[in-house]
């Protein structure tokens, strides 16, 4: 039996969820940033903070939720590429040495972009095209908004993840190596889809 995709619109109450999907799709970014903050609060509670401000990139608004028999197996995160930017080197929540470390990952204006921040799918429910369904939703909002690139980063060793951005037509356009501990000798691959 074919389990049915539904795509809906993420709620504030998926905001755990949301964090959860944002933490592990990046890599190790998120954790790196947020390691050594002095509180009681989790990375993902840190991040729930973000989600639930209506008007963060990260917001629940600007989310997509994929769920199979009232299960949330899927997310996709995206905004106009304006938004996406590193935390200033001045802000009172992150170290200005992490700031400095990620740098080279932000680098490249993708102002006219339209920018997926996250993209996760739970790891039993992989290849049954939820990714392809999330982002092929997000291509569409995309197109109606006139943005006519979309773009996202990879790390260079999620081979199945290029696969699928391949086949969807993405481009590799830049990597950026970075020489810094955590991501030392890791490379992001900026990829861009054209229409």
């Amino acid at each position: 039996m074919t389990s049915i995709i539904q795509i809906r619109p993420a709620v504030r109450g998926d905001k755990f969820w949301i964090a959860k999907a944002m933490r592990i799709a990046s890599g190790g970014i998120v954790d790196f940033l947020f390691s050594d903050l002095s509180s009681n609060l989790s990375v993902e509670q840190w991040l729930s903070l973000e989600i639930v401000r209506d008007n963060s990139p990260l917001s629940y608004k600007n989310t997509l939720i994929a769920v199979i028999n009232n299960e949330i197996v899927g997310v996709v995160n995206a905004y106009p590429g304006e938004c996406f930017s590193l935390p200033e080197k001045n802000n009172f929540i992150f170290s200005p040495n992490k700031v400095e470390i990620l740098s080279p990952f932000y680098t490249v204006n993708l102002e006219y972009t339209f920018y997926i921040d996250t993209l996760f799918v739970q790891e039993k429910f992989r290849g049954k095209n939820i990714a392809r369904t999330l982002l092929e939703e997000k291509f569409l909002l995309a197109k109606r908004n006139g943005f006519s690139v979309v773009s996202l980063y990879v790390w260079e060793n999620n081979a199945t993840a290029i696969a699928l951005y391949r086949k969807l037509g993405f481009v590799l356009v830049q990597s950026v190596k970075s020489y810094f501990h955590p991501f030392q000798n890791q490379s992001r691959l900026l990829f861009c889809k054209y229409w």
